[in-house]
């Protein structure tokens, strides 16, 4: 026998005219060389072992119902053939332990329609490997390639008509492969495993189908599969940095059907990374009675994002999801949800009902932690009969409603809220404990709804609405156009160290609040609002403060204030009888024992603006601007923004601390980046200048543009750039020249500022508020007294550190105080009162 022969078709001195015969003639582990030709028969190898090699156009085909090539526990090599099987069975049946390797072949199945047998083009079984290698699989009538408890590797290969199956413990591995219109699926394990890296398939059913199976995939593309991508069952699958998009085209011809990108159900256990999800009729994910993880995500333009159910548990991770038809997450049927890091931006289109972007309901739980949640038309979270959510670090801003939550149990720590068209949170047949959150600018469509033929509310919106329900709040900071609070329905508040700005409304409920401070107390008509029997006890942080209350005669109210609460007014319900009611006396201020809660600079500089009258009206009416931009553009409003401000210097000469308060106060609205904060005396060239296109730019030289009109022109540019805030600052007589060098600069400044020196209320209500930090508790009446009479009347630089000093002076005067008493236990009940000697010596002390 010989190592090699040739086999080609014609030639009179010819020896081998057929494949077969050339298998025959070659040794065991020979080669058979095929010269180009079409050749009509059937090849069997068995037990041996036969490379066969295409020289040219090499053909194999037969009309007989025999496989074109049958291997029976053998090793063989094809190369540079063509296969296409023309009669009815397998274009290759590779069986019994054997051993093929094809490289740059196309293999071809039948095609005989309606018969109730189908056969795949490449067949391989019975503990057989085969490595398939820049080569095209074809299946017409059945799978292009079919396995059963073998390996099989797939190495830059084409696969066309119906898809690839491995079964019965199979091992698929494959790497750069192209699946184009398969009529059901791409690939289909059952009780199988898969490898795959790099494969794209277009057009189709299902890319990828896992019954019992295990499976990693590296690389996944998919567009246009008339079917879900993914679909998982009772299996395990890894999926690293995928994009499926335009699934589910059947939708647009069968309303009826319905096919998610990734379905996974009955106890599967999924991880995808790196994955986007895109342009669908349908949804995103499906999750049943299963487990995902799902990180580094991106959903957009689906029907939902992701649609869980029976028992599931689903973890998101720096997920983003904008522009969804309904849900972004739909949780029912007792599973747990857990999502980090995620943003949801304008997430639900709109609708007549309400579809909140996270809907959980039925039980199960709910961990949001570190994401934002903003821009829809309704609500960001709803709970319904969730008996476990922990939500912190979260952000709502222009949504619907913030949190609803219905007959479930609410934990929540650092919330911002803001912005929302109705109330930031509806509380009603559950409990709730929220702390160190920041409440803004919602119901900004609500108003108030009254009894029949009556002037009495029959409830009102407020930031935070409580129906039969029990709420804990602590550390919390609500500013608001209504009501900040409101309780119906026998509900209880439980609250310590509020800051409201709205007042607080009750039915029939149980309030309970210590530490409690009205942010514009001598703007709000009625701070408390007690009808139908309420009871409620509140402890102020000033005691000095004047509130009015409004009850009816079944309501109580105490408190520690010094004065009574003024205009108590009565309603009946049964003769609606008016006129002044007393108030119970007043209870003495206990201060219980209490950790403060640490805020950071930015909570800091938003709780008080300090400086002078101008400097704090500018930036309450800038930031009421920012808001209204916001909540325009997140509602798809354009509009045409500059921000530009005039600060002038009048009696202080160091704005620093100012820029610093405003730089901070431009952080927490998100309108500019902790980076973006730039100072025109520190800068080292214009170069730098010209890089700005964002941020927060303070001109803190004036004279530099007077002598540069390339700057100036620069500067003049860059105004109408919504997204740059540009301080100009300096003395009088430098802005007088400015305006004559530079006119058209002054003109495009929205906002002007006058820093003259502190006035008397401007210095004590600084006072006020760093003692009140400081958890002291005096007379601020008394304090404004002794500010206005022992004012400094001189202008120099002290001006700047006063109102600190005279801090500094007061808890001095005390501490000494206390030392010569020794009497004394110095108790924290007693460290933090102070008397009025304290206050008068410590102000006389910096004169």
């Amino acid at each position: 026998m010989e190592e090699s022969v040739v086999v080609k078709k014609g030639g009179l001195f010819n020896k081998y005219r057929t494949i077969q015969q050339g298998i025959d003639a070659v040794s065991d582990g020979g080669t058979v060389y095929i010269e180009n030709g079409q050749y009509s028969e059937n090849i069997t190898i068995d037990g041996r072992s036969v490379a066969l090699k295409g020289k040219g156009q090499v053909a194999i085909s037969a009309s007989s119902n025999m496989p074109l090539l049958k291997t029976i526990d053998a090793a063989v090599t094809l190369q540079g053939i063509a296969f296409h099987q023309t009669g009815h069975t397998n274009a290759i049946y590779v069986k019994e332990t054997s051993e093929v390797n094809i490289e740059d072949c196309r293999i071809e199945g039948e095609n005989y329609q309606d018969v109730k047998t189908t056969y795949p083009a490449l067949w391989i079984g019975l503990e057989s490997k085969v490595h398939v290698k820049n080569s095209t699989l074809i299946g017409h009538t059945s799978n292009s390639l079919h396995a059963e408890e073998s390996v099989v590797t797939l190495e830059n290969c084409d696969v066309k008509g119906v898809g690839i199956y491995a079964g019965l413990g199979s091992r698929l591995t494959a790497e750069n492969l192209i699946i184009k219109n398969p009529s059901n699926y791409g690939i289909f394990a059952k009780e199988a495993e898969l490898n795959l890296h790099e494969v794209s398939m277009t057009g189709g059913g299902v890319a990828v189908i896992l019954e019992d199976s295990k499976g990693y995939i590296n690389s996944l593309t998919t567009n246009h599969t008339y079917r879900d991508v993914l679909r998982v069952d009772h299996s395990e699958l890894t999926v690293e940095k995928a994009e499926m998009k335009n699934f589910c085209e059947i939708k647009r011809k069968d309303e009826k059907a319905g096919y998610p990108a990734v379905y996974i159900k009955n106890r599967s256990v999924v991880k995808l990374d790196d994955v986007q999800i895109h342009d669908s009729l349908f949804d995103g994910i499906q999750v049943y009675q299963s487990q995902l993880e799902l990180s580094n995500a991106f959903l957009k333009k689906l029907f939902m994002g992701i649609y869980i159910r029976e028992q599931s548990t689903v973890k998101l991770e720096n997920v983003e999801m904008t522009r969804l038809e309904y849900n972004a997450v739909s949780s029912a049927g007792q599973s747990n949800v857990m999502i980090k890091n995620s943003t949801f931006d304008h997430c639900v289109d709109e609708h007549e009902k309400n579809y909140p972007v996270i809907f959980i309901k039925e039980e199960g739980s709910l961990h949001l932690e570190e994401t934002t949640i903003k821009g829809s038309l309704h609500d960001a979270v709803y709970l319904d009969g969730v008996q476990n959510t922990y939500l912190d670090n979260v952000t709502f801003d222009a949504v619907n409603i913030g949190v609803y939550i219905q007959k479930s149990i609410l934990n929540a720590n650092q919330l911002t809220i803001k912005n929302c068209y109705k109330n930031a949170l509806i509380l009603q047949d559950g409990e709730a404990d929220i702390r160190n959150s920041y409440l803004e600018n919602n119901n900004l469509n609500s108003s108030a709804t009254y009894e029949k033929n009556s002037d009495i509310p029959k409830a009102v919106d407020a930031a935070i609405s409580i129906a039969n329900a029990r709420v804990v709040l602590d550390s919390v900071e609500v500013i608001d156009k209504t009501a900040a609070v409101s309780l119906r329905e026998r509900s209880s508040l439980n609250a310590s160290s509020l800051q409201l700005s709205g007042g607080v409304f009750s039915m029939d409920s149980i309030i309970d609040i210590s530490y409690l401070t009205f942010r514009n107390i001598e703007k709000e008509a009625v701070h408390f609002k007690l009808l139908r029997g309420t009871a409620a006890k509140v402890q102020f942080d000033d005691p000095s403060v004047r509130v009015w209350l409004q009850k009816d005669k079944g309501s109580r109210f105490s408190s520690n204030l010094i004065h009574s609460p003024h205009m108590v007014l009565s309603y009946d319900f049964t003769e609606k009888a008016t006129g002044p009611v007393p108030v119970n006396d007043a209870i003495p201020f206990e201060m219980k024992t209490k950790e403060s809660q640490p805020k950071d600079k930015e909570t800091v500089q938003m709780e008080s603006l300090i400086g002078p009258t101008a400097y704090k009206e500018v930036m309450k009416k800038f930031l009421k601007e920012i808001t209204l931009y916001k909540v325009r553009t997140a509602q798809g409003i354009s509009m045409d923004q500059q921000w530009g401000m005039l600060w002038l210097q009048k009696g202080m000469n160091d704005l620093t601390p100012f820029f610093d308060q405003t730089r901070n106060l431009l952080i927490e609205t998100e309108l500019i980046k902790e980076n973006e904060c730039f100072r025109f005396s520190e800068m080292s060239s214009l170069n730098d200048l010209e890089q700005i296109s964002s941020g927060l730019l303070w001109i803190d030289q004036l004279e530099k543009i007077e002598n540069d009109t390339n700057l100036m022109t620069l500067l003049e540019n860059k105004f109408p750039n919504h997204k740059l805030v540009i301080i100009i600052s300096g003395k009088e007589t430098e802005i007088n020249r400015l305006k004559n060098f530079a006119p058209k600069l002054i003109e495009q400044l929205n906002y002007k500022s006058v820093f003259g020196l502190y006035t008397p209320e401007e210095t004590a209500e600084i006072v006020r508020q760093i003692l009140v930090k400081h958890q002291f508790v005096f007379d601020s009446t008394f304090l404004k007294e002794a500010v206005n009479d022992n004012y400094p009347s001189s202008t120099d630089e002290r001006i700047n550190q006063w109102p600190e000093e005279i801090v500094k002076s007061i808890i001095q005067v005390q501490s000494e105080r206390l030392i010569d008493q020794p009497e004394l236990s110095l108790e924290k009940e007693q460290i933090i009162s102070l008397t009025q000697t304290d206050i008068l010596k410590g102000i006389m002390a910096v004169k």
